[in-house]
């Protein structure tokens, strides 16, 4: 168990609900913490600083960055913080000189930031140099770490996102339809909706009263494919949820599927797992690490509806199989991404940070 004590800067999205619960956690524990941010949180139980991008024509934009990031290191250095943890990597010209020369920053990258960033040289090398010069670099999954150290040519800390077991654990809330499919995801292509669609449209040949809940809002394209599959009857948009109305989705729920076509990591697998669901998800990025194909749900060919038909119709058809699955998921939780586990972790990584010279 960790004794020390830390003053922590976390710089990030103070809307995210993953920094969010980074800073309730720390805080928790007794640590210093203050947010940084270009959003706001209000009633936050950790002290924010708001600091947005300044304003003008795009002509004068190297400008601003150079003021925005002398602001944004003024304040870090006003709250002579020992760690500066930087959540999620922005290789923009204000966080180099925010960060330039300051001692025990911690970066954490999140997956679009490696995986998915623009190729323009400068923005390639201004990431390369703010990796280089943190002095610990963490990462959700071993497939993210990876990734990230072929950048960085240094060693990458797998800390995962873990799961509040006592938050998201299995329920028996009523079901308002048949059996139901939870997909916890955005309604983007990355995220492969229009595999579910043409998977759900063999599964309910068989059993028709399968329904999927999805947490996001149709716009007119969305629903037009939903039309054109034939499966409106078998899908509901509830919306964007809190984190306590997703734990009763998934309660409600008797599977979930994770058709993406890239994902660094997969903590909603892993949320559903520890409700007690199986999970059939892509086998691409981390998804591998947090679905043990077989055992906690199926990993089938990113793109492949058929191969999604038939391991969902496996699970529809096997009340059993769903069961025994349910709970080696959330055993798995338990043995390796229980949220604790990695705050902990981290806090260790701070230990290590605070001692590097």
């Amino acid at each position: 168990m960790n004794t020390g004590l830390y003053r922590v800067v976390l710089v990030g999205d103070a809307a995210s609900i993953h920094l969010q619960r980074w800073a309730t956690s720390l805080a928790e524990r007794g640590h210093d913490i203050t947010v940084m941010s270009e959003s706001d949180w209000t009633q936050a139980p950790v002290n924010v600083v708001v600091i947005r991008p300044s304003t003008g024509p795009p002509a004068i934009r190297y400008i601003r960055a150079v003021v925005d990031g002398y602001r944004l290191r003024r304040a870090i250095l006003q709250t002579n913080p020992d760690i500066i943890h930087l959540h999620y990597l922005r290789p923009s010209l204000r966080y180099l000189i925010a960060t330039t020369n300051l001692r025990h920053v911690i970066i954490t990258v999140w997956g679009s930031d490696i995986l998915l960033s623009q190729s323009h040289p400068t923005f390639q090398w201004v990431r390369r140099l703010m990796l280089r010069r943190a002095t610990i670099i963490t990462a959700s999954s071993r497939y993210l770490a990876d990734r990230t150290q072929e950048l960085s040519r240094r060693p990458v800390e797998v800390v995962p996102f873990g799961v509040d077991t006592s938050v998201f654990s299995p329920g028996t809330l009523p079901q308002p339809h048949g059996l139901a499919i939870a997909f916890i995801k955005k309604l983007r292509p990355i995220y492969g909706f229009d595999v579910l669609l043409r998977a759900l449209a063999i599964v309910v040949r068989d059993y028709p009263d399968v329904h999927v809940l999805i947490t996001d809002q149709a716009d007119a394209q969305i629903n037009g494919l939903v039309r054109s599959s034939g499966v409106q009857q078998n899908v509901t948009f509830v919306g964007r949820l809190t984190s306590g109305e997703v734990v009763e989705l998934l309660r409600r729920s008797d599977l979930m599927v994770m058709p993406s076509r890239s994902e660094s990591f997969g903590v909603a697998a892993l949320e559903a797992a520890a409700c007690g669901l199986p999970v059939v998800a892509s086998r691409v990025g981390g998804l591998p690490e947090v679905v043990k194909d077989g055992v906690t749900g199926f990993l089938i060919p990113p793109g492949d509806a058929e191969a999604l038909a038939k391991n969902i119709l496996r699970l529809v058809g096997d009340e059993a199989l769903r069961r025994n699955m349910g709970r080696a998921g959330r055993e798995f939780v338990f043995e390796r991404y229980r949220w604790d586990d990695s705050v902990e972790f981290m806090i260790t990584l701070y230990q290590q940070c605070k001692k590097s010279v």
